[in-house]
């Protein structure tokens, strides 16, 4: 499968093929078609939601530090999206496959995942400056995405007699678990500290409350349309993988 089919075409994809160098992404981009209007409408909304993330955080008290309004602009781009998604999908999905990558969608993906995904990517990416800048916003993504109603408001509401997840809550999962893994990896004490006393328990109490560990292809109601079924089979799939993903966070697949 060549890289551009991992996306969607109607936005861009660099060519990542044996040899290139990644110090000079405009060597190795190249344009199926414009970007579409709707993805950098999703862009900006990510810039603004960041932006209104980190407003919390001054009013709590955990960062004193401005909001680089211009920098957040230049670093949250389509096209940077397209170059770390590629960069994930390469180099990090061998090991931690936490989407199903044929139905992943820029275009109707949770933000709080793209955001996530996008964070993996430039960890992974050479130190070309836009990699470097989005580091800068590691710490205001994973409160974005631990924010998100999933782990308040849905948690209050669960069901237990109609317990299946919402596909809004499984993408918010998997932003969760991705940046609680990239932002583990960071030779920064504080925010190890916070990912191993906050978050990974409040990860695990999700998951054990929507019961994804015990989470298992079902059989298919024949009454239903092929694209229920479908949608029904990926849900078990990506809880499933999950499972796996979280349970063995080295194992390659």
């Amino acid at each position: 499968m060549s890289w551009e089919a991992m996306l969607p075409p109607a936005i861009f994809a660099p060519n990542f093929e044996p040899g290139t160098n990644e110090d000079d992404l405009s060597e190795h981009q190249h344009h199926a078609t414009a970007p579409s209007a709707n993805l950098v409408a999703r862009m900006d909304g990510l810039v603004q939601q960041l932006s209104k993330t980190h407003g919390l955080m001054v009013l709590n008290g955990v960062t004193s530090e401005p909001f680089d309004m211009e920098l957040a602009k230049s670093v949250f781009t389509v096209e940077n999206l397209a170059y770390f998604l590629c960069v994930y999908f390469r180099r990090v999905h061998v090991c931690h496959p936490i989407v199903h990558r044929p139905t992943f969608d820029c275009e109707t993906a949770p933000l709080p995942l793209m955001a996530a995904l996008f964070s993996f990517g430039s960890l992974y990416s050479a130190p070309v400056d836009h990699a470097i800048s989005a580091r800068t916003f590691l710490d205001i993504i994973e409160e974005f995405i631990f924010s998100q109603p999933t782990f308040w408001q849905r948690l209050k509401e669960w069901d237990s007699n109609n317990p299946d997840l919402r596909a809004e809550d499984i993408g918010i999962l998997q932003a969760a678990l991705s940046i609680v893994v990239a932002q583990n990896g960071i030779n920064n004490k504080t925010t190890r500290r916070r990912i191993r006393v906050d978050r990974h328990p409040r990860l695990n109490a999700a998951l054990r409350l929507f019961g994804v560990f015990a989470a298992k292809h079902r059989a298919l109601d024949a009454a239903d349309s092929n694209e229920a079924r479908w949608k029904k089979f990926i849900r078990d799939e990506s809880c499933i993988r999950y499972g796996n993903v979280f349970t063995h966070p080295f194992r390659f697949y």
